[in-house]
C-alpha cells in the first residue's frame, strides 16, 4: 500500500485524471492535481526561461516564448548542444540566433542528428565558415535528411 506522501507524488507528474472519491474519509489528493501539475509545468518552464536569458541572451518575453517549444530541467543538455556548435566554429552570436530561430535545437542530440551533415560538407570541401553561413541562414538544415538537404549538381 502507497503512504499518502508517494501517492501525492506519483500524482504530481500526471496531467489530468478523473476519479470519484467515493471514500468521504480518503483524502482527495486528485482535486489538488492541476495545482500541482501546474506548479511543476512553472518550475520547469522558470529553469528553461531563465536558462535562455541568462545563457543565450534571450529577452524575457522571447524565453517565454522558446519555453513553450523546449523544456529542460538541467544545463547539461543545452551545455552540450552549445559546446558541439562552438567546437564546429559558430560564434556566440551566431549560435544564438540559431537558438533564436529554432530553440529546440538546444534538446536536440547533435552527434546523431548534425555530425554526419558537417562531417559531409566537410569531406566536399566545405570550410567550418560555410558550414556556419548555411545553418545560420536557414536552421532546416539541421533537421531534414542529408539526402533532402543537399541537391547534388552535375
Amino acid at each position: 500500500m502507497l503512504n499518502s506522501q508517494r501517492f501525492i507524488l506519483y500524482l504530481k507528474g500526471l496531467t489530468t485524471i478523473l476519479v470519484p472519491n467515493l471514500n468521504p474519509n480518503f483524502p482527495n489528493f486528485l482535486s489538488t492535481n492541476s495545482h500541482y501539475y501546474s506548479k511543476i509545468t512553472s518550475n520547469q518552464n522558470s529553469f528553461t526561461v531563465s536558462y535562455l536569458i541568462n545563457n543565450c541572451g534571450f529577452s524575457h518575453e522571447t524565453a517565454l516564448t522558446a519555453s513553450k517549444l523546449v523544456h529542460f530541467q538541467t544545463a547539461q543538455k543545452p551545455d552540450s548542444v552549445i559546446t558541439f556548435f562552438r567546437n564546429h566554429g559558430f560564434n556566440k552570436s551566431q549560435l544564438y540566433s540559431i537558438i533564436r530561430k529554432s530553440p529546440n535545437v538546444l534538446t536536440c542530440d547533435p552527434h546523431e542528428r548534425v555530425l554526419s551533415k558537417f562531417e559531409f560538407l566537410y569531406s566536399k570541401g566545405a570550410s567550418s565558415s560555410d558550414i556556419v553561413l548555411l545553418v545560420t541562414r536557414d536552421t532546416r538544415f539541421l533537421y531534414t535528411s542529408l539526402e533532402n538537404s543537399i541537391i547534388p549538381s552535375g
